[in-house]
């Protein structure tokens, strides 16, 4: 009730009426005699997507139009397709820098575009506002006059560099690296690794408020990965709390970097579709001090290799360095691509009910017990901690011959012996574990909904399962997808 009041105020306040009442003689307070406070909420119930609206209410009135400048300042996002707005925006926080102050979101998104000139007239205004304020940064010399040559040549990432260092309550930065841009030469991370080396030589803001990194490379078809290596520097902030990276390739490239050990802020670790290694995802690991969820998605989308699977038996040392804070993990592995959790993955994370405040779990049963021939239904129950409140399963039963084929040559195994580990009992022994389990429920208070992801022609078979938890209170999704080819 009170939100739509709100919003039908703002949609007077748009269409330059003050109140319904103002046709009237006897016409109350209006809107404008709301204190600002109160029209600080009204403005916060636009959608961040609707700036029409905000334009307008900043058109209305000086006293609008200084309440509105937070909203409309508050997100900025760069395209290259529409290069010219990064430079009056960055033009308008030089003129009124307390502009800058509102600024809390960049997204920053395909600029691959070549050199953008500057036009006749900006090269009296804006280039060189913009280039007397490199200067005032007060690098080493080197580093300032390689950014004003960048600068003066148009290239984005300088002029991203100095939209960055001038806005210093930044919370959100989404990079999307262009193909083949190696992000070691990437300007915004070279200064700022020096920024945070000498901090009381560089004049600059030290990203104190800044606490979610969003990486990916440019959506092409075949590009490559982007390398997450050269962003360690973002682990030294002191607010950073979440890193997400999107179709990143970290084999080998971890060591070139300064990685901090357990010193870092970083609460939330998400990679999709990453090719890493598992000594890549052990640095991130080891680099936090309190990791408290973390998430390894591979959708299949950027390759089939599986020589570039995270062996997880190489990073499961790290987690357990977190086995006291831990709350969420989720190791999902897409339909299709079980193999990428091979014998030599095998149960990996054995140890996993040591995660005293683990809450939600989402995981491929081999990594828990490996393909189950050696593990008694008992031995299945005492795997899991007593905290859990969610559980997930991936469960992906192998029927064609391509992925027998493909296990046994990325794991040195004859076809025989991979095909041994994929037939029946593992489906049956399955079955009875997880029946065991739902007879064991008192040792999990908490645990309220367990959702299986398999194949549609194992339909039949997860109804006793679903009918063995229902008797205990316990919800059972079951998602069912097509076989694959």
């Amino acid at each position: 009730m009170r939100l739509s009041f709100y919003k039908r105020l703002v949609q007077m306040a748009d269409m330059g009426v003050s109140s319904p009442a103002k046709v009237s003689s006897r016409c109350g307070p209006t809107i404008n005699d709301l204190p600002d406070e109160l029209l600080l909420e009204i403005f916060s119930s636009i959608p961040s997507n609707e700036t029409s609206t905000l334009y307008n209410l900043a058109l209305t009135s000086r006293k609008y139009n200084k309440i509105s400048e937070p909203f409309l300042y508050h997100t900025f996002q760069y395209d290259a397709a529409v290069h010219a707005p990064v430079r009056l925006f960055i033009s308008t926080l030089l003129i009124r820098p307390e502009l800058a102050s509102h600024v809390k979101e960049i997204f920053l998104s395909d600029w691959d575009l070549p050199n953008f000139a500057w036009e006749a007239s900006e090269i009296a205004s804006s280039r060189q506002v913009m280039l007397e304020k490199v200067g005032q940064f007060n690098f080493p010399p080197k580093y300032t006059k390689r950014w004003k040559q960048t600068l003066a040549d148009g290239e984005d990432h300088a002029e991203i560099a100095l939209l960055l260092f001038l806005v210093p309550n930044l919370e959100i930065l989404s990079l999307q690296m262009p193909h083949k841009f190696n992000p070691k030469h990437f300007m915004p991370l070279r200064l700022l690794f020096e920024a945070l080396d000498d901090p009381d030589m560089v004049r600059v803001h030290q990203f104190a408020k800044l606490r979610k990194l969003l990486l990916a490379p440019v959506e092409i078809d075949g590009v490559d990965p982007l390398t997450i290596a050269p962003f360690s520097t973002f682990f030294r902030l002191p607010a950073m709390e979440e890193f997400q990276a999107d179709q990143g390739y970290d084999i080998g490239s971890m060591h070139l970097y300064e990685w901090p050990i357990h010193e870092s802020t970083v609460r939330t670790i998400v990679l999709r579709d990453c090719y890493s290694s598992g000594h890549a995802v052990a640095t991130l690991i080891h680099a936090c001090k309190s990791l408290r969820t973390f998430q390894f998605i591979w959708n299949g989308n950027v390759g089939h290799s599986a020589e570039r699977m995270t062996d997880f038996s190489e990073a499961f040392s790290a987690f357990l360095t977190h086995e006291t804070n831990l709350e969420n993990l989720s190791i999902s592995i897409n339909r299709g691509h079980r193999w990428g959790v091979g014998p030599h993955n095998s149960a990996t994370f054995y140890n996993i009910h040591k995660f005293a405040k683990l809450t939600t779990l989402h995981i491929s049963p081999e990594l828990l017990i490996g393909f189950l021939h050696t593990t008694s239904t008992r031995q299945f129950v005492d795997l899991f901690p007593a905290s859990l409140e969610a559980l997930t399963l991936n469960i992906w039963a192998i029927h064609t011959n391509r992925d027998i084929n493909v296990l046994a040559e990325h794991s040195n195994l004859s076809v025989s012996h991979a095909s041994s580990l994929l037939e029946p009992p593992y489906l049956p022994l399955l079955f009875n574990h997880l029946t065991c389990l739902a007879q064991n429920t008192d040792r999990f208070p908490t645990l309220k909904r367990i959702v299986i992801n398999s194949f549609d022609t194992l339909r039949e078979q997860w109804q006793p399962v679903v009918d063995e938890f229902g008797r205990v209170g316990i919800s059972v999704e079951v998602c069912l997808f097509e076989g694959y080819e």
